[in-house]
């Protein structure tokens, strides 16, 4: 990175040339190299950005005005991955709680959602020798018949994982320091679950073996769990030690 004193025979520059970028940095002229950003094409982002570009073309192309005001006058809090409480336009729900019905194969809204949001999951996290495991309890009958609710989960800690439930693909994410609070992007999904069962939910994984991940390293899960309509709990916490398949 180069300072430069009056760019192009002026005060300031900006903008490409010569395979390098003229910018402001810190009230300093500057020139540096250009280099191509990097985005990721994964097939989950892909779906996720696809899914976006559905839900936020259809608030203006499908729906109608009397469509979109119900979901203006829909007062809702919301919660990110944190249980932090986030507040929404009605753009923001339609998007929101439509991008959950879709990652979950269900039928889009038009109309906003009349039942009220789900109760959190009350789950357990319990380490054996051999695996993690999360137990979601079953659903009531009166739960099922009303919400017909449906649960995903979100783990850090684990170098790579197999979970039971329909055979989801095994995907990855990075071992987590004992002290250290994860941030959202290192957090991976496992898939959604289908929750009207009559049995409880039970998810098995564990971490395969990696020389970057020591024993001791902690497992951060978070729980959310869904009504019919796509309104979701507030996020359930658990944290434990991270089992190694050895």
């Amino acid at each position: 990175m180069a300072k430069i004193f009056n760019p192009l025979q002026s005060e300031r520059a900006s903008g490409k040339a010569n395979g390098g970028i003229f910018q402001s940095w810190r009230g300093l002229n500057i020139y540096r190299k250009f280099t191509m950003p990097t985005i990721r094409h994964t097939v989950t982002q892909m779906k996720r950005r696809g899914n976006f570009s559905i839900t936020s073309k259809n608030w203006k192309a499908i729906l109608t005005q009397p469509e979109r005001d119900t979901w203006n006058a829909l007062k809702l809090t919301i919660h990110d991955l944190w249980a932090v409480s986030v507040r929404a336009t009605g753009l923001d729900l339609y998007k929101k709680i439509n991008e959950v019905l879709v990652d979950a194969g269900k039928t889009l809204l038009t109309l906003a959602p009349t039942t009220t949001s789900m109760a959190s999951p009350v789950c357990t996290i319990k380490n054996d020798a051999t695996a993690n495991e999360i137990t979601v309890p079953k659903p009531s009958a009166d739960e099922v018949s009303e919400y017909a609710p449906f649960f995903d989960v979100w783990v850090a800690g684990l170098s790579a994982f197999v979970e039971t439930v329909a055979n989801v693909t095994l995907i990855t994410t990075v071992g987590v320091s004992p002290s250290i609070q994860p941030g959202k992007g290192l957090f991976r999904h496992i898939a959604f679950v289908n929750e009207n069962s009559t049995t409880d939910q039970t998810l098995r994984f564990r971490s395969a073996p990696a020389v970057d991940l020591p024993a001791g390293v902690k497992l951060v899960v978070y729980v959310i769990r869904y009504t019919k309509d796509g309104l979701k709990s507030v996020p359930v916490k658990m944290e434990g030690i991270s089992v190694l398949h050895v």
